[in-house]
């Protein structure tokens, strides 16, 4: 941490923040902006709540972001190879055992010096994180100890990790070797514009040392991307881990098993990956550079896929500059200051289901105008009664849009002075959101009131009553409004297969609520079957002083 930091003093005192840095032609350099980030703000969202996490990064896979990691001291890593010792330079760690013992895999020489197995899916292949292995073609003198009998064996390494080690984590699916987009943050940013020759799986072994040669200069380990799991690219195997224990795998034809479950149990392994990887990975957010931020075109040059955004869209002076920032915001000292991932999945949480629920044609007209209360009321700050101090009642509608939209941005304000510029970009994006939603949600309520207008004074609920019909179609036109919105947010919680349709919730008896059947067969409960009297488990239905919907307010 001492020689980071005096790493960083050096360069600010050559590059201080915000001075431009060489100009090509007199250009001033491009610099995140907070216009930026209110007009790119769902992407940003959507960066921030699936970083280090397998699901989300899947899905919107042309990753556009930078985070510093931290991968925490006694975390195991793992390693398939034909050598039984560690590599002497850069090479590929995975954090699923799976994940490694692919590369792990012993074959035996046929005929004619080729490697095979008698078992098609005992086969190591050719891709995956250790796919460009920092070692030649295997030939006899290098297959290991079954060398002398024409065998190729293979060995499971497993390293333990001695200090925290620091990683430049970059976000989306960037192991992906394909040409949607996938790499763009690495060839064309990071490596300014290296991306061919391809060579043999897409020049991976080439990006690898380069872009290690480049981060370690920064003060990092190595980098981490996501595939089919998540990989970690380690610069020097020498510093921050130890081997722990190495294992010799068997031949294809001693085991007992064909092995035609490998692809279904490597992707099983990688699925608790899916929302995070718990205490195995830190990111600081504080730390997060994104594409996003900068004022760039971030349009797909493919016409095939409009749906993808592109860093190669932007100019390559423009990515310099990106890169030029990136490599300042590395050089200073870890922060963690607030923890946005969290913020943003309290919106989702809260709002993903509601917006779901609302948005279905299962969903009624009288259990749709509930949620819509449910979701907002929360912060209307009611009418006056008799004795109650009373507030500017035109005002409370807008007022109530402010506190939704501030309500769970709260826990970063107490550290506000301490926020870097990244943190004031994030939470401009957040904060944009998090409004789009709030404004949505009151637009709908307020076009449902408007069908009333003989209602008394100072009613604000929604009444059922009256002309069902004109109800119904507004409904109808706030579904509309509401599957917009979910359009902008592109949440991809909403991609995720549900346990239970939209109008029902997986329910297990928590007391004081609970049938018998809750507790001995939980499952998915209708909305007509969750009230007040579902209470037998806890023996409530059995005591007539205990009104468990009077000791609820109701």
């Amino acid at each position: 941490m001492l020689a980071r930091q005096l790493l960083a003093a050096v360069c600010a005192l050559y590059w201080p923040a915000g001075v431009a840095k060489a100009q090509d032609g007199g250009r001033a350099p491009i610099e995140p902006s907070h216009g930026s980030a209110k007009a790119n703000a769902f992407h940003i969202f959507n960066a921030v709540h699936s970083a280090g996490r397998l699901w989300g990064s899947a899905l919107n896979h042309n990753g556009f972001g930078f985070f510093p990691a931290v991968i925490p001291k006694g975390t195991l890593l793992y390693h398939g190879s034909r050598q039984d010792r560690p590599p002497l330079g850069l090479e590929w760690l995975a954090l699923e055992v799976e994940h490694s013992e692919l590369f792990s895999i012993s074959r035996k020489q046929q005929p004619g010096g080729r490697f095979s197995s008698p078992k098609a899916s005992d086969a190591s292949g050719e891709s995956g994180p250790a796919s460009a292995r920092a070692q030649k073609p295997l030939t006899h003198s290098d297959a290991g100890d079954g060398a002398g009998r024409g065998n190729s064996r293979g060995y499971f390494h497993t390293y333990r990790a001695n200090r925290d080690l620091n990683l430049l984590y970059i976000d989306g699916m960037a192991a992906a070797k394909t040409t949607f987009g996938t790499l763009d943050s690495q060839d064309l940013l990071l490596r300014e514009n290296k991306t061919g020759p391809w060579g043999d799986n897409m020049g991976d072994l080439e990006r690898a040392g380069s872009i290690c040669d480049m981060v370690t200069d920064w003060g990092f380990d190595g980098f981490m991307r996501v595939e089919i799991g998540f990989e970690v690219i380690y610069c020097d195997f020498s510093s921050g881990i130890d081997l722990t224990g190495v294992t010799r795998s068997l031949m294809p034809e001693d085991k007992m098993g064909t092995g035609e479950m490998l692809v279904y149990q490597v992707a099983r392994a990688v699925t608790r990956g899916y929302d995070g990887l718990a205490g195995q990975l830190r990111l600081d957010f504080s730390g997060m550079v994104s594409g996003f931020f900068f004022p760039i075109n971030v349009s797909n040059t493919d016409p095939g896929r409009p749906d993808l955004v592109r860093l190669a869209a932007a100019g390559m002076d423009e990515l310099r500059d990106i890169k030029g920032y990136l490599r300042d915001v590395c050089l200073q000292p870890r922060r963690f200051t607030v923890g946005w991932q969290g913020i943003a999945d309290s919106i989702v949480s809260r709002f993903a289901d509601r917006l779901a629920f609302m948005a279905s044609e299962k969903v009624s007209m009288e259990n749709f105008v509930d949620e819509l209360e449910r979701a907002t009321l929360t912060y209307f700050d009611a009418p006056s009664l008799p004795g109650d101090i009373d507030t500017e009642s035109e005002r409370r509608s807008s007022e109530a849009v402010d506190r939704c939209a501030e309500h769970y941005l709260l826990p970063a304000h107490v550290v506000r002075d301490d926020w870097s510029a990244e943190d004031r970009l994030i939470h401009t994006a957040i904060k944009t959101v998090a409004r789009d939603i709030c404004r949505s949600l009151f637009d709908v309520r307020s076009s449902l009131l408007a069908l009333f207008p003989d209602l008394p004074p100072k009613t604000h609920r929604i009444s059922k009553a009256g002309d069902g019909s004109e109800l119904e179609r507004a409904v109808i036109n706030s579904r509309q409004v509401l599957r917009r919105l979910m359009g902008r947010l592109a949440w991809t919680e909403w991609k995720m297969i549900r346990r239970c349709p939209v109008d029902e919730m997986l329910f297990v008896s928590m007391f004081p609520f609970g049938a018998d059947v809750d507790y001995w067969r939980p499952g998915c409960r209708r909305i007509e079957e969750m009230t007040f009297s579902r209470v037998g488990y806890w023996g409530l239905d059995r005591d007539p002083g205990n009104d468990t919907e009077r000791r609820f307010g109701h």
